[in-house]
């Protein structure tokens, strides 16, 4: 995932916190600290999500589908991104 910050003043104390649930039910979540985003500044990283066996099940049983929920949080402002994967 990479953010962007595409304003034009700087974005201060950004977090991110993603989410992956199915049908509602949170499987895996971590936030990260970003810190300072100067305009055109890009923050990058990737994380690989394991899930345990009943995690599992929970995604079979949503027809393999997941959904991703990243919230970006800075002193300027709050926004959400959703979308949702078919991951089996």
């Amino acid at each position: 995932m990479t953010l962007t910050n595409r304003g034009e003043t700087t974005a201060t104390d950004v977090t991110v916190t993603t989410t992956v649930s199915a049908a509602g039910e949170p499987l895996w979540a971590e936030s990260a600290s970003v810190g300072t985003l100067a305009p055109g500044e890009a923050y990058t990283t990737s994380r690989r999500v394991a899930l345990g066996y009943l995690e599992v099940l929970q995604v079979v049983d949503n027809d393999g589908r997941v959904t991703i929920s990243v919230v970006v949080d800075s002193d300027q402002r709050t926004q959400t991104f959703t979308r949702e994967e078919q991951v089996l």
